[in-house]
């Protein structure tokens, strides 16, 4: 019986000394990650730098970066050191040392973890027309047209070089993604579609886009290093590129 009382006493107070020894662990993965969102947008380029600051409740700021996001909603996980809780949350978004996102939680708990990004500054562009002037460094056939204009209600169009098309875009500051287009059913030479093919598979590979001093577009499309260029075209004559023929 003596026996019996001295495991039964070993297995109580291995159990006990187990439960303290995991008792730093019971903040579980999921209590501490931090729900990354953008309304406009479901990701980001590799190409971006992420900042984060965490501030913790006895005052202390813990700085940290993320390399790469990829979809959202983005799950960031806080990395786990010893001390005060985390209580606030900040983000920030730069392209080429320029901030342009930013998001903040600043109730941070295991209930309120959402944090939405938000545009810096940005050019919107709705109801901007847009002449192609090169793709990605390849140039435009002489004899072919190539346009795009940003409407309202996040819709574009334009002429592909054969066919007209017409998509969605979202936006958020620099960044832009592009749908999938739905294209009327016209057959041209095989140098032509070629072309049309080509520019519609960079444009819904868009990322990002910038306007320079000259009035002219830049699209920077994924695993390109030199964007689509495009200099500007008035309502009327972008209406006219979207007669066809």
């Amino acid at each position: 019986m003596r026996f019996k009382s001295l495991v039964l006493v070993s297995v109580v107070s291995s159990f006990i000394l187990s439960g303290c020894e995991s008792r730093p662990s019971m903040l579980g993965v999921d209590d501490r990650v931090v729900v990354i969102e953008s309304p406009t947008l479901s990701h980001l380029p590799d190409s971006t730098k992420i900042d984060v600051s965490l501030i913790r409740s006895d005052g202390s700021v813990q700085h940290d970066g993320i390399d790469a996001i990829n979809y959202f909603p983005y799950h960031y996980e806080i990395p786990v050191i010893e001390g005060e809780p985390v209580t606030s949350v900040s983000i920030s978004v730069s392209v080429d040392a320029d901030k342009v996102l930013v998001g903040e939680n600043k109730q941070f708990s295991v209930a309120n973890r959402q944090l939405v990004l938000q545009a810096v500054k940005g050019v919107s562009l709705r109801n901007t027309y847009w002449k192609a002037e090169d793709l990605s460094g390849r140039g435009i056939p002489p004899t072919v047209e190539t346009t795009l204009a940003f409407n309202n209600e996040n819709l574009l169009s334009g002429n592909a070089g054969c066919n007209l098309y017409r998509s969605v875009y979202s936006s958020a500051s620099v960044f832009i993604e592009i749908d999938k287009p739905i294209l009327t059913r016209r057959r041209c030479s095989s140098p032509v579609m070629y072309h049309e093919n080509r520019y519609l598979v960079l444009l819904t590979s868009a990322e990002r886009f910038s306007i320079d001093e000259e009035g002219d577009l830049s699209i920077y499309v994924a695993e390109r290093e030199k964007p689509l260029k495009f200099s500007p075209l008035t309502y009327q004559d972008a209406r006219l590129s979207m007669d066809l023929k």
